[in-house]
């Protein structure tokens, strides 16, 4: 019964240090998606060619979870009744959005280039996880760990920096889910203990805590090398001379 207590005690600390650190990196996405999402102001050009100024936050169909505006606080809009969005939030900061395949994009300034656009499916919203892929005129592809080494695959410099995105993704998985895995498997399995000065320590809480630890420690590092990796291989590939 105390392993059980100690065990569960490392379980508790290690599991609120990350929770803790998630939510506060949460919070902090939140309140920026606040302050900037407050009061949108959106020129709309319309498929016609008319426009119209309207104020309205970004939502999502209950149904087919495609985004609208709302006009008026009661009419939507959709995006395949529009050409290009304007928007300005209220700090003055302006993004300019396209009309494609039902959605809106927003193309990311500074990372986006002539031979591979990079956009968010909102805007001011960052993270790469976020990200839609377009090379040259063609369909818009939802990011996910592969889909940049088929983007730049004639690239071979490109090509290296998005297998090790990859690389760095599916590390961090087995890394961190694995770890904690691992952790509670030798929490049951594990029975001997060792001896920390005059004290007892199971086996068992040093694996449950070990990986737990592990999965807290090494998941933000592969996603920060993973990201960084992202973004040389889209910078390469669109620096690269045109063939």
């Amino acid at each position: 019964m105390k392993n059980i207590k100690i065990a569960l005690s490392i379980l508790f600390t290690f599991v609120s240090i990350f929770a803790f650190a998630q939510a506060t990196e949460s919070e902090k996405e939140e309140k920026e998606e606040k302050n900037n999402s407050d009061l949108y102001e959106v020129i709309i050009t319309y498929v016609d060619g008319s426009t119209e100024t309207i104020k309205s936050e970004f939502y999502a169909d209950e149904i087919t979870g495609k985004p609208f505006l709302f006009k008026n606080n009661c009419e939507r809009i959709y995006a395949d009744q529009t050409k290009t969005l304007v928007v300005k939030n209220n700090k003055d900061v302006v993004e300019k959005g396209i009309s494609f395949d039902n959605s809106w994009y927003f193309e990311e300034e500074g990372v986006s280039g002539n031979k591979l656009k990079v956009y968010n499916d909102r805007p001011y919203k960052q993270g790469y996880t976020n990200f839609y892929f377009q090379k040259g005129d063609g369909t818009i592809i939802k990011y996910c760990g592969h889909t940049l080494k088929e983007m730049v695959g004639d690239n071979p410099k490109a090509k290296r920096h998005a297998e090790l995105h990859a690389f760095y993704r599916d590390t961090r998985a087995i890394l961190a889910y694995g770890g904690a895995i691992a952790g509670f498997g030798m929490f049951f399995i594990a029975k001997n203990s060792y001896t920390v000065g005059t004290t007892k320590v199971g086996w068992q809480e040093t694996g449950l805590g070990g990986g737990i630890l592990l999965g807290a420690i090494t998941y933000p590092i592969f996603t920060k090398l993973a990201s960084k990796s992202l973004l040389k291989a889209i910078k390469i590939y669109n620096e690269s001379p045109s063939k």
